[in-house]
């Protein structure tokens, strides 16, 4: 080692004898002048472990409350009701995926193909939703909505 590296470590060390306190500091400091490289690697990998086994993996089932929205009414027909108006939906994924899914992403869609007036019984699946991949139905209550389509003049 260079003597410049020595007198260094040698004021240090008379230093952390001197102020007792200061001491532990020091060494602590030292810890992450060698190495460094590998030490940040080893920080990055312990936390993305962490992420994967604490958190990732952890699949929950959510149920929540979606208003029915029907869309594709052709022309001189109106709906005249739906019921219910509301279903209750459960899905599973991850916490944090569940955690994020929009307002706009919890309804129910009925997709209506230019009906003609009376009523239509629609299952719902996971074609009604509007769900994130990561994010999978598991099942509506009630498993179907009834839908009514009037002509417009009504």
């Amino acid at each position: 080692a260079p003597p410049d590296a020595a007198a260094q470590a040698g004021r240090w060390g008379a230093l952390a004898a001197l102020l007792p306190g200061l001491g532990g500091r020091l060494r602590w400091a030292g810890l992450w002048r060698e190495n460094r490289r590998e030490k940040l690697a080893a920080l990055g990998l312990s936390l993305a472990l962490w992420l994967v086994f604490f958190r990732g993996f952890k699949p929950a089932v959510r149920s929540y409350s979606m208003p029915v929205v029907v869309r594709g009414l052709g022309r001189g027909t109106r709906l005249a009701g739906v019921s219910p108006e509301r279903v209750r939906v459960r899905v599973i994924g991850l916490s944090e995926d569940l955690d994020r899914l929009l307002p706009q992403d919890r309804r129910v869609y009925v997709d209506l193909d230019d009906p003609s007036p009376g009523e239509e019984r629609v299952e719902l699946s996971e074609d009604n939703l509007r769900l994130p991949a990561s994010v999978r139905f598991r099942g509506a209550d009630p498993a179907a909505v009834e839908v009514r389509v009037v002509p417009l003049g009504r």
